[in-house]
């Protein structure tokens, strides 16, 4: 419908103007560009989070690798490394800004538990073996128990600490 009369002259009357620029005239909001898409991370961390899911974590992968390690009767020690990278993830989603206190959480919690692990692993071996041991028989008993699985396997220890340390560096990475 175009006719040499239209667009008629003179002012345009108010139901035909023309959208505005995209960034131009007051109350329009500029165009999105990429910097509005991005996710920032919080302006601190949230610690009982990142505690409670190191804690659950770490009990969850403790659990995993003592049932592999029970009941395959081989000891799995890249399982105690894949320990320490799992509950390092978890910490670290839970905490949702790394610091260095999160990293020493991650560890810290993947070490517990691995002694505890340790201590149910030795347990169970000495079950399969015949030797009646209780469930629990205190803090002195479990501790003799990990100590003799340590002497028996020396390198357990060490890897325990790379555990440690994959739990360390997976948080500290994840906080990128």
């Amino acid at each position: 419908m175009t006719s040499p009369n239209w667009p008629p002259a003179g002012p345009v009357p108010t139901g035909f103007q023309a959208p505005p620029a995209p960034g131009a005239g007051p109350g329009v909001p500029p165009p999105p560009t990429r910097a509005a898409y991005v996710v920032r991370s919080p302006a601190r961390t949230r610690w009982p989070d990142a505690v409670l899911l190191a804690v659950a974590s770490a009990t969850v992968a403790g659990v995993a690798w003592w049932a592999v390690v029970g009941h395959s009767k081989t000891q799995f020690v890249y399982g105690a490394i894949a320990v320490g990278f799992v509950v390092g993830a978890a910490t670290a989603t839970g905490a949702r800004r790394v610091t260095a206190g999160v990293v020493f959480l991650a560890a810290v919690c993947t070490f517990v538990a691995l002694v505890v692990s340790e201590y149910f692993i030795q347990r169970t071996i000495a079950v399969r073996e015949g030797i009646p041991v209780p469930l629990w028989q205190g803090f002195g008993f479990a501790k003799d128990v990990v100590k003799a699985g340590l002497d028996e396997n020396k390198l357990t220890f060490v890897f325990w600490l790379l555990a440690a340390g994959a739990a360390g560096f997976t948080a500290a990475r994840r906080s990128r």
